[in-house]
């Protein structure tokens, strides 16, 4: 980003509360966005990743959206459901990597299309549950655990 001079900005991350989620994963996806913000967008362009958070239907688990928005070449949209497949790549393979949202969240990808010269850019919508049900299950099992048996009845 620094050597190609592209601006990276944020907006209402500091707002999002904590989510339990598997970091590794989450580390893992945002690198694959990220990363292909950065490959896609010409020097002196621009990536921002803007947070929201999203009431839940249910009322239950709300959910933080996490959209990295960049102006880079765009994506056809005949691409934009099979980019999220594991081994998919558009074009050279030296130039995309893919990303995927597990947690039960949701990944998808808006653009108006690719153009090397007009950079119509991409938006990386990521909507991930505070707790989804995996990690809910993880914290009910640690707190088992941490009672002695003789409590448990």
């Amino acid at each position: 980003i620094r050597e190609r001079r592209i601006s990276f900005s944020t907006h209402n991350l500091e707002n999002l509360p904590t989510i339990q989620a598997d970091f590794k994963r989450l580390v893992q996806t945002f690198t694959n966005v990220l990363g292909n913000a950065v490959k896609y967008t010409p020097d002196h362009g621009s990536i921002m990743v803007e947070g929201s958070l999203i009431p839940s239907e249910d009322g239950k688990n709300d959910y933080v959206e996490l959209i990295v928005i960049d102006h880079g070449i765009g994506i056809d949209p005949k691409y934009h459901e099979l980019i999220f497949e594991k081994f998919f790549r558009i074009g050279d393979p030296q130039l995309h990597s893919t990303g995927s949202a597990a947690h039960d969240g949701h990944i998808w990808v808006e653009s108006e299309g690719e153009d090397e010269k007009l950079f119509p850019g991409s938006r990386f919508h990521m909507t991930l549950p505070i707790c989804s049900e995996a990690a809910r299950k993880q914290i009910e099992a640690a707190k088992t655990k941490e009672r002695p048996s003789w409590l448990i009845g």
